[in-house]
């Protein structure tokens, strides 16, 4: 009778080891992917097998993640933490507790929930998180170190950047970046060691002006043409010298007013090559003015002061461009400084190009400031409306203007809704015709694409209406997109397009074929495609053909610098 009682209870102890052991197994905290746009790939654990993501895959400590071209990821802690991470990232989750992750090369934007510390690994540096909001960035550099960068948003609490020189505290607003020095030849003095020094952050208060990745809503698995907006955040729109390329084709108001914009700017972030300004700055005489900016700004440890407020800045981007056509040929320059003001982001830029019939051109294309309440943003000045998915040409669309004089206030409504409301002073900045009035712009996420309202009202004239959207026919593939509507002088337009993103994937090309018709007025039947040559370059091909003209053909190409 012992004996069986004995067993009996053995058997109960051991069924309850057993039942902890399976609970413990069964609690094992984990991460979660929330959201995904394009290619991305996981391992659960260190030794799993590589598989595509899929919202609702489970992180356990020790997964990797991957993000390719254009790609991008949200991850969800079980605390309510969220990292979103940019394209071509690679990210370890160490620890889900505690919140601690590598980043092997690439960027990320992440909101840790204050209470507990969180900790991000780059190549050289690490970030010591208390509870905030940060981009975090590593990239490698030629000789095989990384350059990790910094920037914080909102935080009470900090961050401690450190590198293995040394630690720097960062609060809100301000950023440090780290390139490590290469080792020194045999026998040469071991170099003093640099300290991390805080450089401008290319942010404000509430956001980044251009953020690798933001703006996922949750839970959402969304694909869309490089043209359009998912509907997944506010589009930032990094407007190029490729405007001046548009006049090849005709627009709504005129040849100044196409609208060929392509998203090259959601290419990743160009790496940090420490020396390539000075390498290139004999042969290239415009690099020297903005290495210079750089070096001094790179130098400033505290902010200035600018009607008492916090000032970084100023940066210095610049563009080279050209374009040779069977029509016209132009070449020219872009210059853009921009700069932060307490919690406001301002930019300038003018472009200048010749004709080759002995005429200059000049515009001051972008002259804005903007700031980000949250879930918000409003925008002030000259500046660029570049939504919807339409890119070659602004024939079959309401859209005939792509730089406005404008306030404009947008806003991200619930997960898949936002807005975009806009009172202009002057819909062509760059004619003689003052035009004024305001649109309104719905946009949504819808399966793996977007869907918009657009309403536009000018001065003088009706209103105007259209709808548009972005679908994946064959997702990753082949995306068909379009524009239906009435434009303000009461004409149908509509256009319709093809777009490749495998063939981006494949080989850094975009291709857009479109065909774009107004009532009153020929089709026309366009090809454009990019070719991204280098992180700097990019390669330009345009064929067009109205109805009852022969095909032409311009080629050009962009250097960024």
């Amino acid at each position: 009778m012992k004996s069986l009682r004995r067993c009996f209870y053995i058997g109960v102890a051991a069924a309850a080891i057993l039942m902890v052991g399976t609970t413990s197994v069964q609690a094992a905290p984990t991460a979660k992917i929330t959201a995904i746009v394009l290619s991305v790939q996981h391992r659960k654990g260190a030794s799993g097998e590589w598989a595509k993501s899929k919202v609702g895959s489970l992180l356990p400590a020790g997964s990797r993640v991957r993000t390719g071209k254009r790609s991008k990821c949200e991850i969800k802690f079980p605390d309510g933490s969220i990292v979103r991470m940019g394209p071509r990232s690679d990210m370890v989750i160490q620890a889900v507790t505690d919140r601690q992750m590598q980043l092997k090369y690439g960027s990320l934007w992440a909101k840790f929930i204050a209470g507990r510390g969180a900790r991000v690994q780059g190549g050289s540096a690490v970030a010591a998180v208390k509870g905030t909001t940060l981009d975090f960035s590593s990239w490698p550099n030629p000789d095989g170190l990384s350059s990790d960068r910094c920037t914080v948003y909102d935080t009470l609490q900090g961050v401690d950047f450190a590198t293995p020189h040394g630690i720097t505290s960062l609060m809100g607003g301000f950023g440090a970046t780290w390139s490590p020095r290469p080792p020194p030849p045999p026998g040469a003095p071991p170099p003093s060691p640099p300290p991390a020094q805080l450089r401008p952050p290319g942010a404000f208060a509430h956001g980044q002006y251009s953020p690798p990745s933001f703006g996922f809503a949750s839970g959402s698995n969304t694909q869309t043409t490089p043209g359009g907006d998912a509907g997944l955040t506010h589009k930032q729109t990094r407007y190029s010298s490729k405007r001046s390329v548009n006049m090849q084709l005709p627009g709504t108001y005129g040849e100044e007013e196409g609208n060929l914009e392509v998203i090259v700017q959601q290419v990743p972030e160009r790496k940090v090559r420490p020396g390539s300004a000075a390498l290139f700055a004999m042969a290239q005489m415009p690099r020297v003015a903005s290495t210079f900016v750089a070096a001094t700004v790179a130098q400033t440890t505290m902010p200035g002061k600018v009607f008492g407020k916090r000032f970084f800045g100023p940066y210095l981007d610049a563009d080279v461009f050209g374009l040779w056509g069977d029509n016209d040929s132009m070449a020219g320059l872009r210059l853009r400084p921009t700069a932060i003001v307490g919690d406001w982001y301002l930019e300038l830029g003018a472009t200048t190009w010749n004709d080759f019939e002995g005429n200059w051109h000049t515009h001051l294309s972008e002259g804005f400031a903007a700031i980000r309440p949250k879930d918000s943003e409003i925008t002030i000045g000259r500046q660029h409306f570049l939504e919807g998915p339409v890119n070659n040409a602004d024939l079959g669309t309401i859209i005939g203007f792509d730089t406005i004089d404008a306030i404009r206030w947008r806003r991200q409504l619930n997960e898949r809704w936002s807005v975009d409301v806009g009172l202009v002073q002057d819909y062509l900045p760059f004619t003689n015709k003052d035009l004024s009035g305001h649109f309104v712009r719905l946009q949504s996420n819808v399966d793996e694409g977007m869907f918009g309202f657009n309403w536009v009202r000018e001065s003088g004239n009706a209103s105007a209406y259209s709808i548009d959207a972005s679908l994946p026919a064959v997702p990753g593939v082949i995306d068909l997109y379009g524009e239906f509507g009435c434009n303000s002088a009461r004409r149908h337009v509509e256009t319709w397009g093809i777009y490749l993103p495998g063939l981006y994937q494949e080989h850094d090309i975009d291709l857009f074929i479109e065909r774009a018709s107004r009532s009153g007025e020929a089709t026309l039947h366009s090809l454009v495609a990019y070719k991204e040559i280098s992180d700097d370059v990019t390669g330009v091909l345009l064929l067009q053909k109205s109805s009852g003209t022969p095909w032409g053909i311009s080629v050009g190409g962009m250097l960024e610098f």
